[in-house]
């Protein structure tokens, strides 16, 4: 049995992939946002798709009646798929995963910067475009203030880290000393 990370992938990619099939991921992509956001708004809507004691009948038939005339085909497929693997409540997980596949798949890295404090502006700024001009491609950059840094940087670009953190070199320095 796959676990709940790569079940969240696995879908990611389907979403991704009839996104790319139509033509029109981002349109996908805000008509599965706009369903998350409803359901998770309304728990018991959530509840009612997730039920083992409904039948998937009744769950197509509700997702019609809640959803139907404000979304399209793809995303009402979509929808029934994760209801048949019982994979709706990871609804949200899977859109994020998605989004961030697609954005490899244009040519877009996804980089977070973690700091020990919150970051400016310009200070992003100035991190992004040396990572663009590195990297030679477009990125998203988000900072996490994460206060165990101490001082320094930690970049995550897609799977790959880079740290430059005061914590890192303690760390690195006590593997040395003690041969960890």
């Amino acid at each position: 049995m796959k676990n709940k990370t790569q079940k969240i992938k696995i879908f990611a990619k389907a979403l991704v992939s009839a996104g790319a099939e139509i033509g029109h991921f981002e349109e996908l992509v805000a008509d599965v946002m706009s369903v998350c956001t409803e359901l998770y708004a309304n728990e018991e809507a959530l509840k009612l798709l997730s039920s083992k004691s409904l039948s998937f009948s009744d769950k197509k038939t509700l997702l019609k009646t809640m959803f139907g005339d404000f979304i399209g085909k793809e995303t009402y497929n979509f929808l029934l798929v994760l209801i048949k693997n019982d994979e709706l409540k990871n609804l949200k997980p899977i859109v994020t995963a998605a989004e961030k596949l697609h954005a490899r798949h244009i040519g877009v890295l996804d980089v977070v910067v973690e700091t020990a404090i919150k970051l400016d502006v310009k200070q992003i700024k100035k991190i992004t475009e040396a990572i663009e001009e590195k990297f030679q491609q477009k990125i998203v950059a988000k900072n996490i203030v994460n206060k165990k840094l101490i001082g320094g940087i930690l970049l995550r670009i897609n799977d790959t880290e880079f740290d430059a953190s005061v914590f890192g070199k303690i760390i690195r320095l006590k593997h040395k000393i003690y041969g960890e």
